[in-house]
């Protein structure tokens, strides 16, 4: 175990798991620990509240400084705090829906967070929820009368809502957007398949888990995405496991694409998760290490890598000798796929490639953000280019 972070890494496991299960910890194995290292992990994947219940079960908070155990305090009652404020804040908002009689579901944390045996231990960013979209400007006047902040609306298939101190809302009008190929079609109509009380959703557990999958794929393949995911998998399972339909979950993970990924993570975090610990294979380690060096929801370095390496792949182009002019033809003129895909009336008509990729030409020109990504593209084509010469 080489890579930088492991041991931290199986120690922060080790001790979150013993706490979850309400078990005591190796008393050998504390006097091991460096509880330093892993307050350090915890922060960067969003797993303060529930490192500081598992330091205080343990005995741990003592081996800190009386700084870093404050604060850690602090994040373990900010949790708390903010998961009554947006749990009030939801239903405020589900009473409003109920009343406009606008469907709705909760998503992601709003369910995970109650797999977990305390309050507060499952962090809670935002609260995420679908909703029915043609209803947009509905809810975005209702909410901006109650005080929030319309960060962002209309733009994407999340509308993103502000108000301090922490009630911050993701709306979806859709679960995944077109460009998530694997994911789109087979979301577009989840509300058939789900469970109904009044105008308020609910996935079947089996349904929930799927979707669980598919969206912590679209963060593994793009920026990467961090350790809490490990975690949540391994508390959903153990909370809901026992009943769930395997035959029927295995049948859509094949649909999705995603049976390699559902068994590396699941097999990852049990091992991970288990008491004293399983053995890890040496791509199960660089596999943890990926997790590591990914924060909760990624990077922006790890995401311009993985997506330059699957359009390179799509270009059928050697990742030992980029050819960067080829990469950026491409990237104008993205092939059959990518308009069979997305722009199918250049599907259609060759004659109109051209000018699309001139508009893409123009596009790139007037949004800074769209260069920056492709600058950090062609930032990871040189290095591999120059890694190999």
């Amino acid at each position: 175990m080489n890579q930088p972070g492991l041991s931290a890494a199986r120690d922060l496991f080790y001790l979150c798991s013993c706490r979850i299960r309400g078990i005591p910890c190796d008393p050998d194995r504390l006097l091991r620990m460096n509880p330093a290292k892993m307050l350090r992990l915890a922060r960067q994947h969003t797993l303060e509240a529930l490192t500081c219940m598992a330091f205080e079960a343990a005995g741990l908070l003592d081996r800190l400084s009386p700084e870093e155990a404050a604060a850690l305090k602090t994040s373990r009652d900010k949790a708390v705090r903010k998961v009554l404020l947006l749990d009030a804040g939801r239903e405020e908002l589900f009473r409003f829906f109920d009343e406009q009689k606008i469907w709705h579901m909760p998503l992601k944390g709003v369910i995970l967070k109650d797999c977990y045996p305390a309050l507060g231990m499952r962090q809670m960013c935002d609260n995420d929820i679908l909703y029915d979209g043609a209803y947009q400007r509905t809810v975005r006047d209702f909410m901006v009368s109650r005080g929030y902040t319309a960060v962002s609306v209309g733009k994407d298939h999340e509308d993103a809502y502000h108000k301090p101190p922490v009630y911050n809302y993701e709306l979806h009008t859709r679960l995944f957007d077109p460009e998530t190929v694997y994911a789109y079609d087979y979301y577009r109509n989840i509300t058939e398949r789900c469970k109904r009380q009044g105008y308020l959703y609910t996935m079947t557990d089996e349904d929930f888990y799927l979707y669980f999958l598919a969206h912590a794929y679209k963060h593994y393949s793009s920026g990467g995405i961090g350790l809490r995911y490990l975690v949540d998998c391994w508390v959903f399972l153990r909370a809901k496991g026992a009943a769930l339909n395997r035959d029927y979950i295995n049948r859509e993970l094949d649909r999705l694409g995603l049976t390699a990924f559902e068994q590396e993570s699941r097999s990852l975090s049990e091992k991970l998760m288990a008491v004293p610990g399983g053995e890890l294979t040496r791509q199960e380690e660089s596999l943890l290490g990926y997790y590591i060096t990914s924060g909760t929801y990624g990077t922006v370095q790890r995401r311009a890598e993985n997506q330059t390496a699957a359009r390179m792949q799509r270009m059928d182009m050697d990742p030992a000798a980029p050819d960067k002019s080829r990469y950026l033809w491409r990237r104008l003129f993205p092939g059959e796929e990518y308009y069979r895909m997305y722009v199918p009336f250049c599907l259609r008509h060759r004659w109109a490639r051209p000018f699309f990729g001139v508009y893409r030409m123009v596009r790139l020109g007037l949004d800074p953000e769209r260069r920056r990504r492709l600058r950090q593209e062609l930032h990871v084509l040189f290095r591999k280019k120059k890694r190999n010469t």
